[in-house]
């Protein structure tokens, strides 16, 4: 899974008058997580196109083998070990992964025991439109990447993959999830990235800046307010049967 200890997230939008191609977006990324890696107490600093439990819904492709559509998501910096998602083989992403070398992806452990390869290193797959296949280069740990299901248990983790943002799938910009592993308390942190941000580009907003433990806190709530709710049914009923 993951670890959301010490994690910050934030939305940093992105008007298509400053980055009017996905390389553009990168560009600034780039110089981003070069700046947040200065922030004090800041270890780690990437972004995702689709946050775990940040409830976003798109993001589902075509890819050969499978017979439904498979979660995709667009990874940038140090992600993975931002998120604490642990790497189980091959390698993760470097910047040498970028449109004039050969496609490559990253695969979760689910998306391998699916295909029948636990490692699945060197794997070739066709996504959504693409013309060229992606070789899978690394196999990360699965995560639940939704919201908890409003009417009982949690989803189990899916089949998912991951590209490089600088190896994007289209030349059009995508709006990514900053994440910061820090050392002490992320929320700590959240003044220093938006002197960052603001450093680079005063008029970029930075929105919904909360804890990995927020965001899934957030998204757990419908099933503990329904226990809670059930909880205290339960105790009227019982009190009701002492008295009589």
């Amino acid at each position: 899974g993951l670890d959301a200890s010490h994690v910050l997230t934030a939305e940093l939008g992105v008007p298509r008058a400053k980055f009017e191609t996905s390389s553009d977006l990168a560009a600034f990324h780039q110089r981003l997580f070069e700046r947040a890696a200065g922030i004090p107490g800041v270890m780690a600093a990437g972004a995702v196109s689709l946050l775990p439990f940040g409830g976003k819904g798109a993001g589902y492709f075509f890819i050969t083998g499978f017979v439904r559509t498979v979660r995709g998501s667009i990874v940038a910096g140090d992600y993975f070990p931002a998120m604490g998602i642990p790497l189980v083989f091959g390698r993760r992403f470097t910047d040498g992964d970028r449109r004039t070398a050969p496609p490559g992806m990253m695969v979760n452990q689910e998306f391998a025991r699916q295909m029948g390869d636990r490692n699945a290193i060197g794997r070739l797959f066709r996504i959504g439109g693409e013309s060229a296949p992606r070789e899978v280069i690394g196999v990360v740990g699965s995560v639940r990447s939704e919201r908890y299901q409003a009417d009982g248990p949690v989803n189990p983790p899916e089949p998912e993959f991951y590209i490089p943002e600088l190896q994007p799938m289209s030349a059009s910009p995508v709006q990514m999830t900053l994440v910061l592993r820090t050392a002490a308390d992320p929320a700590a942190t959240a003044a220093g990235l938006r002197q960052v941000v603001a450093a680079l580009d005063g008029e970029l907003p930075l929105f919904r800046v909360r804890t990995m433990t927020q965001v899934m806190s957030e998204a757990t709530a419908p099933p503990r307010f329904r226990a809670a709710l059930l909880g205290a049914f339960a105790f009227l009923a019982l009190a009701l049967a002492v008295l009589g």
